[in-house]
């Protein structure tokens, strides 16, 4: 739950994002721009630095014409916008180039949306260091591991800025330091499996992964336990991750956990 100024700052991304969707409206950019706000409510739900990283973008986008980049074709477009499986370098580069090209014409709107802009990154400058989505995935895995240290968690996040986020606060506290592995888009075959295998091991806690992960790993040997960072827009990709554990061979009944803002989209 959030309260004050954490509240304060979605409730101003969301008047931005309704406001600019409401004056592209009847424009020939009016798709494009709804695609642009529907990343940055996804991001801002996700955590702090996967949300300054796509204000950054947008922000370099409307303040400098040569940041700004062609959209995205239109069956890639669809695609995005049907949270059809990509691979994960795919969905960021649509993601960055939604954000840069959805630009609009008008000098007036542009402004308006640097201003709004500036106003967010200010908020989230203001904000104390803790992410306070992290904080309490961070106590939730530390009650798991009070009750049962041979516990293990898969932590399932959208985005590549999450979690590194997530892999820095684990830095910080010596009760997970070196007792995770990651996996995300761009590894080895190799590597994949030795990161399963080390996963594994009795001493390693935790798998932390984007949706790379959620592809061809059985995991249900060795755990029973999914926390979704965010909520997926299609179901078919929830499923999919949870069956990482909630499949055939699976001894113990899964506990699938996600995490979420009360009064969010």
């Amino acid at each position: 739950r959030l309260e004050g100024a954490e509240r304060e700052l979605l409730r101003e991304i969301s008047t931005y994002c309704s406001r600019t969707i409401r004056q592209a409206r009847g424009t020939e950019d009016e798709e494009l721009v709804g695609f642009a706000m529907q990343i940055v409510k996804k991001r801002a739900l996700s955590s702090r630095r996967a949300l300054l990283q796509t204000i950054e973008h947008r922000l370099d986008a409307l303040d400098r014409e040569e940041a700004r980049e062609e959209p995205p074709p239109s069956a890639e477009l669809r695609e995005f916008q049907a949270d059809l499986p990509q691979t994960e370098a795919q969905s960021e580069r649509t993601a960055r180039r939604i954000l840069r090209s959805a630009i609009p014409k008008d000098e007036h709107r542009r402004r308006a949306e640097v201003r709004a802009l500036k106003r967010i990154r200010t908020l989230l400058r203001k904000l104390a260091d803790h992410d306070p989505k992290i904080e309490v995935l961070v106590s939730e895995l530390k009650r798991i591991v009070a009750d049962d240290p041979s516990e293990k968690v898969i932590v399932f996040t959208e985005y590549r800025d999450t979690l590194d986020a997530i892999r820095a606060r684990l830095d910080a506290d010596p009760e997970f330091q070196e007792q995770y592995v990651v996996l995300h888009g761009g590894l080895t075959r190799r590597e994949r499996l030795r990161r399963q295998d080390r996963f594994a091991e009795p001493g390693t806690r935790l798998l932390l992964a984007t949706d790379a992960a959620s592809e061809g790993l059985n995991l249900q040997q060795h755990c029973r336990r999914i926390i979704h960072v965010e909520l997926p827009w299609n179901p078919n990709r929830l499923e999919q991750r949870n069956g990482r554990v909630d499949r055939y061979g699976q001894t113990r009944p899964p506990i699938i956990r996600y995490l979420y803002y009360p009064d969010s989209p």
